[in-house]
């Protein structure tokens, strides 16, 4: 496609991922003592020292938490591709031509089974690059890799616990399906801490003025 013919506004969208980021780490920092109070009820329970109401108190607790995690989940699913896309448009027109692929990708990107393991990052290596000012020193990548690093490490994760947590026919085996929780927990805060923060980065990366050449000493150059 033909790069965009305007650099289209995305404060008020990135503001709106950063919040919703924010809510999906503290609702998981939540998850976490949830979790942690349900282990410690199991390993209380397989010692003899602890009851199976103390499973099920702490497991309908964390069933009512989930609920709201699963909606603000489903809503990021839904706003962060959009978000995606209105970044990588305007990095076809900040440095048209420097992106490998159709701005369509950055939607479709993350619903593809197995590419949507690398080739999302290499579209927001693209957005990077692009969104960055001629004249000025290229900023690290550093926070995309950990970023992308984490939620790689979360998607192995969160597919293991619930093949775990799917044959776990006792107690000893739900007890391991939480530890595996746990380290998904473990691992989500900070990956949407990241993501938050690339959010931000990319949204400051392209505001308008950063690409307005800057006037002279004495003022911009006289009409003739």
């Amino acid at each position: 496609r033909p790069p965009a013919r305007t650099l289209r506004p995305s404060r008020g969208l990135g503001n709106t991922m950063m919040w919703l980021f924010g809510a999906f780490a503290l609702l998981s920092v939540a998850h976490l003592g949830l979790n942690g109070t349900l282990y410690s009820a199991y390993v209380d329970k397989l010692s003899g020292a602890g009851t199976q109401s103390a499973i099920d108190e702490t497991s309908e607790a964390l069933g009512i938490l989930e609920i709201f995690t699963g909606l603000l989940g489903l809503t990021l699913v839904v706003m962060y591709p959009v978000w995606f896309r209105r970044a990588y448009l305007n990095a076809t027109f900040l440095a048209p031509g420097r992106q490998r692929y159709d701005s369509g990708l950055a939607v479709g990107s993350w619903f593809i089974p197995v590419a949507q393991l690398w080739l999302p990052k290499q579209m927001a290596n693209d957005i990077w690059s692009s969104s960055t000012p001629p004249g000025t020193r290229p900023a690290s990548r550093a926070l995309l890799h950990w970023w992308w690093a984490l939620y790689v490490t979360m998607f192995v994760v969160i597919a293991v616990q619930g093949l775990v947590d799917a044959f776990a026919d006792t107690a000893d085996e739900s007890r391991q399906a939480v530890a595996w929780d746990i380290l998904n927990d473990l691992v989500s805060i900070p990956a949407a801490v990241l993501a938050l923060l690339v959010v931000s980065r990319l949204t400051r990366m392209q505001q308008p003025q950063r690409w307005q050449p800057e006037a002279g000493a004495f003022g911009p150059p006289a009409m003739r």
